[in-house]
């Protein structure tokens, strides 16, 4: 669960153990979204055929909407139920869970949406487009707070304190902008940034972590954009870290297919674990300090807090060691 910081830190307890609880088969299409857990276990997922599809505890579906693009936006719900997404047509699509996916909102953002959004506590959406635009959209008057022309390439927007806006891109660059959607900051950290390599907002520390292609993680003041420090680490960083505040460490996994545990304090490693295949997946700590991510040879890993593995599930033959 990534909050407005995208910490990936989970409120919940995590599964201790690799027994599936169910599988579901998505008509043959991909599906290239993580799900969103709603109220009741109610998974909600996108697939790049367009289609959008609630599924229960059970593995049921429950109903699905056809939005007029694919989705490779990642669903994000509100705390009035309403499940929001983006699509290649340019719409963000908001359905109301409560009423078997009623469509209650729409909005055109000027340019395909690949990324995931975030809400803050007014409600209002923030999402970037694959044509360089990061843009604000009020719900609640179903209109534009703003559209900034940026560069292409944008991750996902991270929301800071005082309504400041932080994403990188693709070309290395990372950007402050203000509720108005001005750009406060505009500062060059690294060659390439992975697009899937979200930033991460330590808000009491006014850190801003960016994980990049040279095998380095960059610290910037996301007050004033200078750069506080970078670490370097066995290989690219294509997934986004999490982090604990309880423990002031990050954990992530690199491209070299290591998965790192880093404390903040004392500035090293608590832990390198060899995994065996690249990591290109975000990592989720839950509330009870299990560390979960997924492999590119197709399995789910959960570590515990010192990098050793709890379990490890194979996703081709259903279950693992």
């Amino acid at each position: 669960q990534r909050n407005q910081f995208n910490l990936g830190q989970s409120l919940f307890f995590g599964v201790s153990t690799n027994q599936a609880r169910y599988t579901y088969t998505s008509d043959g299409t991909t599906i290239s979204t993580a799900p969103a857990i709603g109220v009741g276990d109610i998974a909600y997922y996108g697939n790049d055929d367009g289609t959008f599809i609630a599924i229960d505890q059970a593995g049921n579906e429950l109903w699905r909407f056809q939005a007029g693009g694919g989705i490779q936006s990642s669903p994000l719900i509100s705390a009035d139920g309403v499940v929001y997404f983006g699509a290649n047509d340019g719409f963000i699509y908001g359905l109301n869970t409560l009423k078997d996916g009623e469509e209650v909102f729409n909005f055109e953002v000027g340019g395909s949406v690949d990324t995931s959004m975030v809400m803050n506590s007014n409600g209002d959406l923030y999402v970037t487009t694959t044509q360089g635009n990061l843009v604000g959209v009020s719900v609640t008057n179903n209109a534009p707070l703003f559209s900034t022309s940026l560069v292409n390439g944008l991750t996902s927007p991270v929301l800071g304190g005082g309504g400041n806006i932080y994403v990188a891109s693709s070309n290395g660059h990372v950007f402050r902008l203000d509720s108005q959607g001005v750009v406060v900051f505009d500062v060059t950290v690294a060659t390439t940034i992975n697009s899937v390599s979200d930033p991460l907002l330590i808000q009491d520390q006014n850190l801003l972590l960016v994980g990049a292609d040279d095998k380095n993680i960059y610290a910037v003041n996301s007050e004033t954009g200078g750069l506080q420090g970078f670490e370097a680490f066995s290989g690219a960083i294509a997934g986004t870290p999490a982090y604990s505040e309880s423990m002031n460490a990050m954990f992530f996994g690199t491209n070299s297919g290591d998965f790192v545990g880093f404390d903040f304090a004392s500035r090293s490693a608590l832990f390198t674990a060899t995994i065996g295949a690249p990591i290109t997946s975000p990592a989720v700590l839950s509330a009870d300090n299990k560390i979960y991510f997924t492999t590119d040879d197709g399995r789910l890993l959960c570590l515990n807090a010192f990098g050793g593995v709890v379990f490890e599930f194979d996703f081709a033959n259903g279950g693992g060691g």
